[in-house]
């Protein structure tokens, strides 16, 4: 009986010979493969097509893009002007042509963007400080400035400074 050969993991796997090797083109070539493949709702029975989730993409790239440039007309009101005011036709055409970028990347930055993420975020924040900073100088000079010109005036005129024209 110790001649029968008893199969165990080891022997399987000898027996099976050396595992393949796959290039990094058969692993493009694989998941491009699942691409085509569904994509089983709740009950596993429905199909969503790749089209239908680029369109799905598609949308969401434009109501981000929207989003974005909504928050960017804010922050340019808060900063620049109260009553600025983006085109609603450019920004709409801004917010299309984005759609499809989310198409090509997924959802995600582009690659060659991605790598910059953090640096692009520093200098958002810097440059936004700096901003208003500037701002703030500019504010605080402008309000020494009306109270020399308020003292001049109350000097020259023997008026109070207190006082308010009416």
């Amino acid at each position: 009986m110790d001649d029968i050969n008893h199969n165990t993991d080891d022997n399987l796997a000898a027996d099976n010979g050396p595992e393949p090797i796959y290039t990094e083109q058969d692993e493009r070539e694989f998941l491009a493969s699942l691409d085509d493949e569904f994509v089983p709702d709740d009950n596993g029975t429905a199909v969503q097509s790749k089209k239908v989730t680029d369109e799905l993409n598609r949308m969401q790239g434009e109501a981000s893009a929207m989003a974005l440039l909504k928050a960017s007309e804010g922050l340019i009101r808060q900063f620049a002007h109260p009553d600025f005011q983006f085109d609603d036709a450019q920004l709409a055409n801004v917010a299309k042509s984005a759609g499809p970028l989310f198409v090509k990347y997924g959802g995600n930055l582009p690659p060659w963007l991605l790598e910059y993420k953090e640096e692009f975020t520093f200098v958002v924040a810097a440059g936004a400080l700096g901003f208003t900073s500037v701002n703030q100088v500019r504010q605080l000079k402008a309000a020494d400035n009306a109270k020399v010109v308020q003292k001049a005036k109350a000097a020259k005129g023997g008026t109070d400074e207190t006082s308010t024209p009416e």
